[in-house]
């Protein structure tokens, strides 16, 4: 193999390995930037493969798997402005990383989102779904609970949901909490989470047979954004598979 390629590759590889274990936040950038290390790899290997059908593959599937990505950024994208219309008797507001006790900047960014909302449809009653993450000190909806009762927000329209780790679970351990207190599923429910997320939100939603209305908080920080965009993408095909 040409010094070209395992040089870049072992290039990459220490990039990505500095992106994964020392960049808070930053773990998903760093497995990409070792899968670009490996790629490049593969293509060293190619470089000194004979075989034109072995190559015609690759680059048939590297093709395919770039345009595959590229349809789902779009369709991600498209999503991102949230419901026309999301006005609805309940909104689920999921949760983020909790720094101690404080919010992390992703999570105050849908908190913001969920306090606009709150002010906007006075009679939504929001139910704040997190659970307590592995290096958190308290659950991710109990700190939502505590920056809107400071925001002024009434807690008898907060309900706390605190056993989920993941999206599916935000989703039906909080339709299971409207469903109790109203007696039936909704039909529909806002859901207010970082505009990357509400697409996948909305396919696991239809999962379980309720309309979800989205509602963005907007990522600030775009160097974070284009990161979890990208690992959206990958996201996005989990749960289609």
């Amino acid at each position: 193999m040409k010094k070209r390629y395992w040089l870049s590759a072992l290039i990459l590889f220490a990039i990505g390995g500095f992106f994964y274990f020392f960049v808070y936040a930053y773990q998903f950038t760093g497995i990409m930037f070792c899968a670009l290390g490996v790629l490049r790899l593969v293509f060293g290997v190619l470089n000194m493969c004979t075989s034109t059908i072995l190559k015609l593959a690759f680059s048939i599937a590297l093709c395919v798997g770039i345009v595959a990505m590229i349809a789902t950024g779009i369709w991600i994208g498209t999503n991102m402005g949230g419901a026309e219309d999301p006005e609805a008797d309940y909104a689920i507001v999921l949760g983020a990383a909790v720094n101690d006790t404080q919010p992390s900047a992703s999570l105050r960014e849908r908190l913001e989102a969920a306090l606009e909302y709150a002010e906007t449809y006075p009679n939504a009653t929001l139910i704040l779904s997190g659970a307590k993450g592995e290096n958190e000190s308290i659950s991710e909806a109990s700190c939502m609970f505590t920056w809107l009762l400071d925001h002024g927000i009434s807690p008898d329209r907060l309900r706390l949901e605190e056993h989920s780790a993941n999206t599916q679970e935000n989703l039906q351990h909080s339709l299971a909490i409207i469903e109790a207190e109203s007696g039936s599923k909704p039909q529909s429910v806002a859901v207010i989470s970082s505009e990357y997320h509400l697409l996948r939100a909305e396919l696991i939603a239809k999962e379980l047979e309720v309309k979800s209305l989205g509602y963005p908080a907007e990522t600030k920080n775009k160097l974070f954004f284009c990161n979890m965009f990208i690992r959206e993408i990958f996201a996005v095909w989990k749960e289609l598979l």
